[in-house]
């Protein structure tokens, strides 16, 4: 009988910590606590895109990654205005590590469609804003709470003006490639 009366008082004792009231049965000053953890993973994206991104498709990563592609297709209509630089896209990244991604781009040559190993293939010079083709680009790192952005750099090319006059009839393509080389 004891060890049940001593049980009870125990229970009962218990039960006013947890659920503390005055003697007028109003609650005690009280709290209970949340403590809430989460991880951001670090991401640095960068894509191609066939127009300048606005500021807007910075605002977050969906928006970002439904404003760029992997990869993009761009005509030139007349091979002649390849003798000058052309406007072939714009490169884009978007980065919240805390360490600077280097980018390197470069360019196959123009080669024709169907070719046979004696058809010439017209060089490309590549240039990324100013950046030469096998420079590095950087995607700056994030600083003070802020992603780093790579702003929509103008991707132009040009071709070798006399390989362009000596190009025989047909369909050329090449390939621009952008490659994380560090980070």
């Amino acid at each position: 009988m004891k060890k049940t009366i001593a049980i009870l008082l125990v229970l009962i004792l218990a039960g006013f910590g947890l659920f503390a009231t005055g003697v007028d049965g109003s609650v005690l000053d009280n709290k209970a606590t949340i403590k809430l953890t989460t991880a951001v993973t670090g991401r640095a994206l960068f894509g191609v895109s066939e127009s300048k991104l606005g500021d807007g498709k910075f605002a977050d990563w969906e928006t970002f990654t439904n404003a760029v592609a992997d990869n993009i297709t761009t005509a030139i209509a007349d091979i002649d205005t390849l003798k000058e630089k052309q406007t072939i896209g714009w490169l884009s990244g978007f980065n919240n590590t805390d360490s600077m991604v280097y980018l390197s781009a470069s360019a196959t040559n123009l080669t024709r469609t169907g070719a046979v190993a004696t058809d010439p293939s017209i060089e490309l010079e590549l240039n990324v804003d100013t950046a030469v083709a096998g420079a590095s680009i950087q995607l700056p790192g994030a600083t003070g709470g802020v992603r780093g952005k790579l702003d929509s750099l103008k991707i132009r090319v040009k071709g070798n003006e006399e390989q362009i006059g000596l190009a025989p009839v047909g369909t050329y393509t090449a390939t621009i490639t952008f490659t994380v080389v560090g980070s």
